[in-house]
């Protein structure tokens, strides 16, 4: 698909990717892990989405671009384990998550989660957390936030 040469030349020899005409998956020989990239663009005539018209999707997060080009970058960050998704549940259910930067994890605190994600910090010592990245180096079993700082 000619659409994804770019993210094929992004992505190199460090995955297998497959594509269709809307929807591409990256995946770690490695260990199994999969990067999806949607093309949500509108048709020809049509107005674009309002979400973006890219969809990055691993493990528990996705986001939405509006050019490939900041799509493949994202692409990047994670394949490079720059961006680590991360997850919070409660009850054992998925209640909300985001990312952090691999740079972040020696500051993992608390008290840097509730300020990050908005969540007071008597509420978010309730929660657990999971941490994700594509070469598995980095991820990080759900665990109480007892055991941060």
């Amino acid at each position: 698909m000619e659409k994804w040469n770019d993210l094929f030349a992004a992505v190199g020899a460090d995955a297998t990717v497959t594509a269709t005409e809307k929807e591409a998956a990256i995946v770690n020989p490695a260990n199994g892990n999969v990067i999806h990239a949607y093309d949500e663009s509108a048709p020809a005539g049509e107005a674009p989405s309002r979400c973006g018209e890219y969809i990055v999707e691993f493990a528990t997060q996705h986001r939405h671009f509006e050019d490939m080009e900041d799509a493949i970058d994202y692409v990047r960050e994670l394949m490079d384990d720059e961006t680590l998704p991360l997850e919070f549940y409660l009850d054992g259910k998925r209640r909300f998550g985001g990312d952090i930067q691999r740079a972040e994890l020696p500051l993992l605190s608390q008290a840097m989660l509730s300020e990050r994600f908005m969540v007071p910090p008597e509420q978010i010592a309730a929660y657990r957390f999971e941490i994700y990245s594509w070469s598995g180096k980095y991820d990080a079993p759900r665990a109480d936030m007892s055991r941060l700082p």
